[in-house]
């Protein structure tokens, strides 16, 4: 995850589970086969019948579970929103690592893997190597109703580059000098993405402009003073700075990386599916969307995320993680997600609580 010669990339979210609704996120082809994820999200009318798009500028979209309805009542709702789409730069393409923010009822989840993958273009051809210690998740000293995990590109500078976590001393007092007291989840996310937009200029980084540029991707969490529930913010530097709520108003999960057996299984189907379909049936745009609302509707996991107990939405973020990189240790292909999985919850009550976080120890062969 080091710009130059080694680098990394993100993922792609994941399609949008929405049993009830049509909608769905749509997986389209682009250049050298790859694919970018578009939202394609219609409400329902009274019939059932699609009737409004969504707006789709984040990736995300809204979903409703059958879980009991009475006369007049509408469906309980939940989102799973998306990460940022897939990024081309450097000597080869990439998903690397999984971050997670869950919102549920009682509070926040944190989870995210430790490994920085390196592609490495040799004269021999392009090798890739892997660390598995790396730290991106980062509670904020002073702030203690915040945290953040960040993915992405990993490191700022080419002679003499730093991590995100690195930084975190400087943008902790820059932040303190700011806020005295309690800031606001959107307040710090706003910091996050000024500090390291000035980080990133200084480091002499590529213009947001770049063809195919790879950002660095904070994911913000936490709750504003009395709030029963808390927000959740991303944050792309330098590409998209302005921070957007995810899952506004709402509860469900918010991923980014390389996310693709975690779309699997919750949307039921692989995100490659739709482009498959399309290219080898001939299918017109009008019934891929029909197949795509199929797909969400009777494939997609029925996960009442609005009634999901802290502790369940600890296991699920963290399973996501774990199950995406021991899937991908059977398997031939990029191993972006590996290491420990570091856990954090976030509570109106108690602020930032570590569930599990790797720590430095001597090494062993035990």
């Amino acid at each position: 995850m080091i710009w130059s010669s080694l680098r990394s990339s993100t993922g792609c979210c994941a399609p949008s589970v929405e049993p009830r609704v049509s909608g769905a996120i749509r997986w389209i082809p682009s250049r050298r086969g790859h694919f970018r994820a578009v939202t394609v999200g219609m409400s329902r009318s009274e019939h059932g019948r699609a009737r409004r798009p969504w707006d789709a500028s984040s990736a995300t979209v809204a979903a409703r579970l059958p879980l009991y309805r009475g006369a007049g009542e509408d469906w309980p709702k939940n989102r799973l929103a998306g990460g940022s789409p897939t990024a081309r730069t450097g000597y080869a393409d990439a998903r690397m690592s999984l971050g997670i923010a869950f919102k549920g009822p009682e509070g926040l989840v944190l989870a995210v893997d430790s490994r920085v993958t390196l592609n490495a273009a040799l004269p021999s051809g392009p090798v890739a190597a892997y660390f598995d210690n790396a730290t991106k998740l980062l509670p904020l000293e002073g702030q203690r109703y915040v945290g953040i995990i960040t993915y992405g590109l990993g490191a700022l500078g080419q002679t003499q580059p730093r991590t995100a976590h690195s930084f975190t001393p400087e943008f902790e007092a820059e932040l303190g000098k700011k806020h005295n007291g309690r800031a606001t989840v959107a307040q710090i996310a706003q910091a996050v993405s000024d500090f390291y937009a000035a980080q990133w200029e200084s480091a002499d980084m590529p213009a947001a402009d770049t063809p195919g540029l790879m950002p660095m991707t904070f994911l913000v969490a936490g709750f504003d003073e009395g709030a029963p529930y808390g927000k959740v913010y991303e944050v792309s530097v330098p590409t998209a700075p302005t921070p957007v709520e995810k899952a506004a108003g709402e509860f469900g999960v918010t991923f980014g990386g390389q996310a693709e057996l975690a779309a699997r299984l919750i949307g039921g189907v692989d995100p490659r599916a739709a482009g498959l379909a399309k290219d080898v049936l001939d299918i017109a745009d009008d019934q891929m969307k029909d197949l795509e609302q199929r797909w969400t509707v009777e494939l997609s996991l029925p996960i009442p995320y609005q009634f999901l107990p802290l502790q369940d939405c600890v296991d699920l973020a963290t399973f996501l993680v774990y199950m995406t990189s021991t899937t991908q240790s059977w398997t031939v292909g990029l191993r972006g997600v590996g290491g420990a999985v570091d856990v954090a919850t976030i509570t109106r009550t108690d602020g930032f609580q570590a569930v599990q976080q790797k720590k430095i120890k001597a090494w062993s062969n035990e």
